[in-house]
């Protein structure tokens, strides 16, 4: 696997237009609301097979804590992880949703998600901050640092 820090400080917008004309408007409503609270900081890239992820790391005043977002283009009902430092030793991230696309829709599942056996609710990060971060095949995975709520 490798990483890269993304150097892109862009922001990027949601436009209106489109958004009023998608199906899935709750699912574009989490993202949009998870980009403001806690896509600062800096960011970094991870790539496998079938796997990307991202973090950030949210070290900077107003961020209410670490994100990582996953994407596995497995077929479904397969579960792959990546291995992204976080920067936070020992700390627990937890499964807050997993987005996908099911008969047309898009569906979220929220919580504790039993595909992700033992790990369903959690993940611990190493010494090194390091954690294995999961996700279903065809699927984005969203994990927040212990604690962090979204409003």
């Amino acid at each position: 696997s490798s990483s890269r820090r993304v150097t892109n400080n862009s922001s990027h917008c949601a436009f209106s237009t489109w958004y009023k004309t998608i199906s899935g408007q709750n699912y574009i409503d989490i993202l949009l609301k998870l980009r403001s609270q806690f896509a600062l900081g800096e960011e970094w890239y991870f790539e496998d097979d079938n796997i990307v992820g991202w973090l950030r790391n949210g070290f900077v005043p107003g961020a209410k804590g670490a994100m990582a977002a996953v994407i596995s283009n497995s077929p479904g009902g397969t579960v792959n992880s990546i291995r992204m430092n976080t920067g936070r030793k020992n700390k627990k991230f937890y499964h807050f949703a997993t987005l996908k696309l099911f008969a047309g829709q898009f569906v979220v599942a929220r919580g504790s998600y039993s595909l992700f056996g033992d790990r369903a609710g959690e993940i611990w990060t190493d010494a090194n901050g390091s954690g294995e971060f999961l996700a279903e095949g065809r699927t984005a995975s969203i994990w927040l640092e212990e604690d962090a709520i979204l409003n």
